[in-house]
């Protein structure tokens, strides 16, 4: 759909007043980006001369590579699932929309939920990953986690809009909490990569 898209089509087309794509994918995008700059920090500093160094960036980066791979399939899924809600939206009023638009619901609050436990995972690669960087390179992972903090936040966004309409109170509590957690985690880290870059600068 959109992500085997040069980025300059992919732009043109969000600029668009079209109903995607969207801000989750936007979001997803952001996430490929600073996922993105693991993985070329990984690249650039697989000559460490330790051979335990260089085995743990090899299984960092093989680590990123899977998770970069899911976040992009999500720039695509964000406007399918965008689609579908907005189809059932238009429909007409029935028993069985309503229960359609909760299941809609739940996929479009699940599927940017899920890029925000990948932008978790992502993080806690890019904090590994900073300890182990060539010097020259610690700059793209503080650019790394502004991307990675920014694509969970609005993930978080989009996440909560759809809870408000769902009406399963234990679904909204779960994630909601699991939220929380998430992005209490990510700042934390994030405050952590940039005292480290910034102290070896």
């Amino acid at each position: 759909m959109y992500s085997d898209k040069p980025v300059k089509g992919y732009i043109k087309e969000l600029s668009q007043g079209n109903p995607v794509p969207g801000g989750g994918s936007a979001a997803a995008l952001t996430a490929c980006l600073g996922a993105g700059l693991n993985s070329m920090v990984a690249a650039y500093s697989l000559n460490q001369k330790k051979p335990e160094s260089r085995r743990r960036i090899r299984e960092l980066r093989r680590q990123n590579e899977i998770l970069l791979k899911k976040m992009n399939r999500i720039v695509d899924a964000d406007c399918r699932i965008y689609l579908q809600l907005n189809a059932t939206l238009k429909s007409a009023p029935s028993a069985k929309r309503t229960v359609l638009l909760q299941k809609c619901f739940k996929q479009a609050a699940d599927v940017p939920f899920k890029l925000c436990h990948q932008t978790e995972e992502a993080v806690d690669i890019c904090h590994k990953v900073t300890g182990l960087a060539n010097k020259l390179l610690l700059s793209d992972c503080a650019n790394a986690i502004v991307f990675l903090q920014a694509a969970a936040e609005a993930g978080a966004v989009n996440v909560r809009v759809n809870l408000k309409y769902i009406k399963d109170p234990g679904f909204v509590k779960n994630r909601n909490k699991e939220l929380g957690r998430i992005l209490k985690k990510i700042s934390r880290l994030r405050q952590e990569i940039i005292r480290k870059v910034e102290g070896q600068l």
